[in-house]
This record gives structure tokens, sequence and C-alpha cells, in this order.
């Protein structure tokens, strides 16, 4: 029995490992198209690897089938389990307690030194034959499975990401791509106020509508809004990429409008409210002395959201194989044997551990399905 895992990021490495430590009745090869695996591991939570969040609810995530499976994991245990001490921080999210990715990815490898993996192989094309799926490489190398695993990610940090035409070979719908959890390009120039950082209040507006709003740090940069709160944002637009965007920020969201006139009117100068370019900049947009003005500006400071940017600069993938095409065992409906994992698949998460989370947790779920109907070396003596 031959199981090949394409794609050897989170969820793939994830996947030999469980089956591994199960002492899985089957030979195992992960093929990676880079030079190596778990790259992309290396830069998550800027390098200190946010591994998952102890808040996970049903608006963790863009649908209720990533959420059940994410939540059906624990990942904390596992790693535990295997020797890597962790690390909670105020708003629940968990790293690696000496906040280096590199441990992570080392812990990971270490349990997997006796199965073969093959980097630096391209697969470009995928098909079913008899009961086995024959991969070819754009070397013209051939490889072939009795149970495949697409693990390959989404379309983030590799610009040339072929997981969905690869989906597409095994006749699986695509949810339209979108960047997410990345900054926004706004219409605004922010020259004057760039690379400063605030906390403020943040609502996403359609339609004069507000659908979305989260507290937390914003980044100005010199045409865009950035900051965690602000990836939070791209995550719901991501969703709904062709409607006109509003954000207000609430700079003050501890005090109402009232307080801040009594402020202004007793400090007119501003100085103690924020950094001095903020106080030129929000004076600017209120384009008036008047209190009453400066006040709802600082309220509803307004950006005009332009788009997305680019893939590279995301954190994760909007879209993806079709989970309705999935069994909850991330077995293909259409396909026998054929399973799906991680970002390739059309769940997206907030920002702050969730993402990763998935991709360990369907690896997890992949990885049970699959010791159900192979079973261990224990089993067979």
């Amino acid at each position: 029995m031959k199981i090949i895992i394409l794609g050897g990021g989170a969820s793939g490495l994830m996947l030999a490992n469980i089956l591994v430590k199960n002492h899985i009745n089957a030979d195992i090869e992960i093929i990676e198209k880079y030079e190596h695996v778990g790259k992309k591991l290396l830069i998550t939570g800027n390098g200190r690897c946010n591994l998952t969040n102890t808040n996970i609810t049903t608006k963790s995530y863009n649908n209720d089938f990533g959420y059940n499976i994410a939540k059906s994991f624990d990942t904390i245990q596992f790693f535990n389990e295997l020797g890597l001490l962790t690390y909670i921080d105020n708003e629940g999210r968990v790293y690696p307690y000496s906040l280096v990715s590199n441990n992570v990815l080392d812990i990971l490898r270490e349990n997997l030194n006796n199965i073969k993996i093959s980097t630096s192989t391209n697969i470009i094309r995928i098909r079913k034959k008899e009961q086995q799926y024959e991969l070819t490489s754009d070397s013209n190398q051939t490889f072939k499975a009795d149970i495949l695993v697409l693990a390959t990610g989404g379309k983030t940090y590799y610009k040339d990401s072929n997981s969905y035409i690869l989906a597409n070979f095994l006749e699986h719908k695509v949810v339209p791509l979108r960047p997410a959890l990345n900054y926004l390009k706004v219409q605004e120039n922010l020259s004057s106020i760039e690379n400063i950082r605030c906390k403020a209040k943040a609502y996403l507006i359609t339609n004069n509508q507000i659908i979305y709003e989260d507290y937390g740090e914003v980044l100005f940069k010199k045409e865009a809004l950035s900051g965690i709160v602000i990836f939070q944002l791209s995550s719901i637009i991501a969703k709904n990429a062709y409607n006109n965007y509003l954000i207000e920020l609430d700079l003050l969201p501890n005090m109402s409008e009232d307080e801040i006139v009594k402020h202004l009117k007793k400090f007119p100068n501003m100085i103690g409210m924020f950094p001095k370019m903020i106080n030129q900049y929000i004076c600017k947009v209120a384009n008036t002395q008047d209190p009453l003005i400066i006040s709802k500006t600082i309220k509803h400071l307004p950006f005009h959201v332009v788009e997305n940017i680019d893939y590279k600069t995301a954190q994760v993938t909007s879209g993806g194989v079709d989970v309705n095409e999935l069994k909850d065992t991330l077995e293909s409906k259409i396909h026998d044997n054929l399973y799906f994992a991680g970002e390739i698949i059309d769940v997206d998460g907030l920002c702050g551990g969730y993402n990763l989370q998935f991709a360990f947790a369907s690896a997890n779920k992949v990885a049970q399905d699959i010791l159900l109907k192979v079973g261990t070396l224990n089993e067979k003596k």
C-alpha cells in the first residue's frame, strides 16, 4: 500500500507525523515542489509560528465545515507530547515557548527520518488509472499511489502555485480565489502618517451598513492600512470582493463624541491625544477647527478601500476546493482514496493561529480515516 502526500507544508508534515506515530501499515512518500519542506511554516506568526488559538468559535472561519474540523484536534497537546513547550498570550494565540518557528519545523521533521521525502519535484498532472493515482512531474517522473492526499497549499507566498489545477484534473470544483489576511490599499494618501501605529476600533462598511467591527493595532502605510485588525477586515472583503467598502476608524473608542468635544475645548491644540502627525492628519480631514467636526472625525476617520493587495503579501487564500464535494473525513465524494488537507480547501480563518489550526486539524482528520482503512503494523502482527 502506497500513500503519497503531495505537499510538505504544515498539513502534509502533520499528516505524515500522525501516520508514522501510529505505525501505519503502508509506505509513505511526501512530494514537495520546492527545495525544502515547511518553508511557509517558518514565516508564520512573523517567524514565531502562531500554532493555534484557544478562542476558536464559529466566527473564526468562513464556514461551519472549517470550524467543525478545526475544533476536533488538540494542537497544543499534540506538540507538547512531542516535546515542544508552548506559550499562550493574552489574546489566546499559541506559540512555541522559544518564539522560534524553526523549533516547530524541526520537531515535525524529526519523526520522519524513515519515510521518503522527494523535494524539488513539481507535479504537473494527476490522473486516476484503475484503482491508483498516477502523478507526473515536469521532468517526466512518474509516481503511483493507492491513496493520494493533496496538501499543496494555496496561492499565498507561492505565487506559482498549481494546487487548484491539480484539483481540476481530479474533477473538483474550485471556489473563486482571493487573497486574504492582507493589508488593504486605500484611496487616501497616507504618506504624512506612514509607519505610524495606533490602537483603534475599525468598522467595515458597505451599502451604508456596518458588516464587521474589531479592535486592534492599525499600521498606516503610504497608500494602505495594515495591522492585525485590518487583516481581519480583509478576510471579510475577500469573501465578497466586488462591493465598495469603507473603513472607519474610531481612534478613541473609550470616549464619546461629547467627551472629546469637552477635551478639545479645553485643549484645542490636541497635544496629548495622538502623535503629532496623526493630529495634523485629523485636522486636515476635518478641514476645520470646529471641535464638533474634529470629534466626529476622530470617531469616524474614513478610508476608502481600493483592493486587497496581491497573493504574495497575503497570509492565506480565500476560496479553494469546494467543501460540498468533500466528506466529513475530507475524502473526496468524487474519487475514493483521494483526500484534501489544509489551505487548498475553501476554508479560511481569522488572523491569530486559526489557519494553522485548520491545517493541523484537517491533517488529523485525514490521518484518522486512512488509519481506519489501512490499519497499523501492530494490527498486522
